[in-house]
């Protein structure tokens, strides 16, 4: 009895041991999991800083391309200020003619005022018509200040391309008014100056009181007049 409850006390013993050694691996382990933890949390943690350095340097970069973008986009022009040609017309009460770019040299055009008293003959030069070119031709309201006439026409021109054509303006009129001399036709010139009246080449001419038809080359747009009486 006394062998047995020896050997029951032994065994007991050897339990208490072998718990005593289990709790203390499981606490070793549990410690070194502990440790691991700790460790990836920390390598976690410097890769995140390390993420957050990489941004930050990045980020200057990016403001400066802003920046850059913004300074293009301040140094394009500004289509909404670019000046635009004013577009050309003629007085109410004018006659108008187009005539298109690269029409047939020595093709003839003619166009007559509103009172059937002035008639424009052109006729195009062999040179052609480059671009494209818009006249008018009428009688003015009113004459600049200075400016004497019985008759006045003025002949207006969209650009320079006027010298490329030839033209002949005849007056027909009638009128029991004196004339002085023969009736010609004059370019008025207005100028700061004053008026000047400068002579034209003299076309055909019909003088028996009270008709007149008086004609003259004209080599430039501007206002072409008769005086009856100088």
């Amino acid at each position: 009895m006394m062998v047995s409850k020896k050997i029951l006390s032994s065994l007991i013993g050897l339990s208490v041991v072998l718990v005593a050694c289990g709790g203390g691996g499981g606490n070793n382990s549990s410690n070194n999991g502990n440790s691991g933890g700790d460790t990836a949390a920390a390598a976690d943690t410097s890769a995140s800083a390390a993420a957050a350095a990489s941004d930050a340097a990045s980020t200057p970069a990016a403001a400066s391309d802003t920046s850059a973008s913004d300074a293009g986009a301040a140094s394009a022009p500004d289509a909404a200020s670019t000046p635009t040609p004013a577009a050309f017309y003629c007085a109410t009460g004018y006659t108008r003619l187009d005539i298109p770019s690269g029409t047939t040299p020595g093709s003839k055009f003619t166009m007559v005022t509103n009172d059937n008293i002035a008639t424009l003959a052109i006729t195009m030069s062999t040179n052609g018509l480059p671009l494209p070119l818009t006249l008018c031709l009428g009688r003015p309201d009113s004459l600049p200040a200075g400016v004497v006439a019985d008759y006045a026409y003025e002949i207006k021109t969209s650009n320079y391309m006027f010298g490329r054509l030839n033209y002949m303006l005849t007056l027909n009129f009638n009128t029991n008014a004196p004339v002085t001399g023969l009736p010609a036709i004059e370019q008025a010139i207005v100028t700061s100056s004053g008026v000047t009246y400068a002579p034209t080449v003299a076309g055909p001419l019909v003088s028996a009181k009270p008709n007149y038809s008086v004609a003259a080359r004209v080599d430039s747009p501007g206002l072409y007049i008769i005086r009856l009486s100088k």
